[in-house]
Parts: C-alpha cells; sequence; structure tokens
C-alpha cells in the first residue's frame, strides 16, 4: 500500500466519511487490542486497521495479508508509550468544553432547560445519542452556510418526521433481507448439503427444524409473515430428495414422518 492511500484513508477519517469501529469478536490477539477496523462510508469493513495510539493506518486483510506487520507495530508503538502525570490544571478543566466559550454553554444550558420544560420531557432526553446527533448535524448546517436561518424554517413537522420513519424502515429491511440471504442463507445452505448433495442425516433433521421455525404465529407482523412465507417456498423448492433418500426414511425412526419430496427431473 503506498503512501497516498495511507494518507487517503486518514483524510477521509478525519472528515468523518470513514469511520473506525471495534475489531472482530473472533480476535483474540493481544496486539488487536491496539488496532481498529476501518468502515467505508456504506459501513463496509474495508482491508485497512488504525493505531488507537499513533494513529496510523496499516493494510490488513485477514484472508490474504500476514498478521507480521501489525504485531510489529504493536511493539514498537508498546515501547514508546510512556507514562506522564497530568499537571494539576488538567483536574479543573474539562476537555470537552476548553474549546468552547463559557457564554455559550450557558445558553445552550438554558435552551436544554426550556426544551425539557416547554414540552414535559424527562431530562434524560438530552442524553440520547439522537439529540447529539441532531445538534452536530444543525451545526454542520451553520457552518455550511452564511445565511441567518430560522429554526421553524430547517425543523420538520412531525407528519414529514413520520413519512422519513416509514420510508427508512423500508429501506433497513430491504437491507436485512439481504443480510439473510448474503450470510445466514450461505450458512444454511453448508449445514444443509455436504459436496454439493444432499445428505440425509443432516438434510432432513435440520429441514424439519428450520419449517418449524418458518411456520407463521398469531403474533407475528406483516412483514415477519411475508418473509416467512418466502422461506417455506424457497425450501419447497430447493430441498428434495432422491430414491435412496426415500428408501432411508423408512429404516430412520425420526425421519417416517417426514413427507417425502423427490424432483426426478433433478435426480436424473
Amino acid at each position: 500500500m503506498s503512501n497516498s492511500d495511507k494518507d487517503s484513508i486518514r483524510k477521509r477519517l478525519d472528515s468523518g466519511e470513514y469511520k473506525s469501529c471495534d475489531k472482530s469478536t473472533t480476535a483474540s490477539a493481544e496486539w488487536w487490542k491496539s488496532f481498529n477496523r476501518i468502515q467505508d462510508e456504506k459501513e463496509n469493513i474495508i482491508p485497512y486497521v488504525i493505531c488507537i495510539h499513533c494513529k496510523s493506518v496499516l493494510a490488513y486483510d485477514s484472508q490474504k495479508t500476514s498478521s507480521k506487520t501489525l504485531k510489529l507495530h504493536f511493539e514498537n508503538c508498546k515501547s514508546k508509550l510512556t507514562i506522564t502525570t497530568p499537571k494539576i490544571t488538567a483536574h479543573f478543566t474539562s476537555e470537552k468544553y476548553n474549546h468552547v466559550a463559557s457564554k455559550h454553554i450557558k445558553k445552550v444550558l438554558n435552551e436544554c432547560v426550556k426544551f425539557c420544560a416547554y414540552g414535559m420531557r424527562s431530562f434524560n432526553s438530552v442524553n440520547g445519542h439522537g439529540l447529539e446527533f441532531l445538534v452536530q448535524d444543525l451545526l454542520h448546517v451553520a457552518y455550511s452556510t452564511d445565511v441567518k436561518i430560522k429554526g421553524s424554517d430547517i425543523i420538520p413537522h412531525s407528519t414529514t418526521i413520520s413519512r422519513r420513519v416509514q420510508s427508512m424502515a423500508c429501506d433497513e429491511r430491504r437491507k436485512l433481507i439481504i443480510t439473510l440471504k448474503n450470510d445466514i442463507g450461505q450458512v444454511g445452505s453448508e449445514i444443509l448439503s455436504a459436496d454439493d448433495s444432499p445428505t440425509l442425516h443432516l438434510v432432513v433433521p435440520f429441514f424439519k427444524k428450520f419449517r418449524k421455525c418458518c411456520e407463521v404465529r398469531p403474533g407475528d407482523t406483516a412483514e415477519i409473515t411475508d418473509l416467512k412465507n418466502i422461506l417455506l417456498n424457497k425450501l419447497d423448492d430447493k430441498i428434495w430428495l432422491s430414491e435412496f433418500h426415500y428408501i432411508a426414511t423408512f429404516l430412520c425412526p425420526e425421519t417416517k414422518s417426514l413427507t417425502v419430496r423427490i424432483n426426478r427431473y433433478k435426480y436424473n
């Protein structure tokens, strides 16, 4: 990886286009504690990591590259880290507010009080990430324009928010279906088959269990009901048993109660 690639990723991280995220749960090596993975603008993990100490960007792909470079970087960073005693002023100065004027902090505090009091809201309503994101985006809007904006001009109507929630929910639902098809579907296919052909001792019990999970229940929402019906149809289309499996079902007590579906076209 060239230095220009590192600089490009570093700039995107600084601008907020790319984000760092925690390491994978399967990464148990000690040196992983000093690194975070990097996500692109679509929240996909890219083959790079960032050191949490020196903020260096390094290439890493678990399928292609060795972890030797990360280990060496970890050892070098570890040797450079020194424990420093903070000055006494550090205990009296809040790092969170040292770059914001006190008059602005006081004004925001008063507005937060009004926000809670006028709407009879809980004081904890200002502690959530949602309000923090909203304020941050409003600050970005203010930075990007020289025109004075009224609050009523930029805050959307409740009906608009309701419609947008429905639209975002549909988008997230489509993403969920894609994730299920790409990830869970692949794992399920590996479990339900061996060497691209059905294996009775795996297919039949899992087929029965899978169908049981996909049965529509009274409390299911319309979306879950549609998803289960699609899965059931896919099971009926994809799962089939050959004549050898048909004979074996007479010998295995667990499979005698199952309906045997034979697709002669596929078998031939």
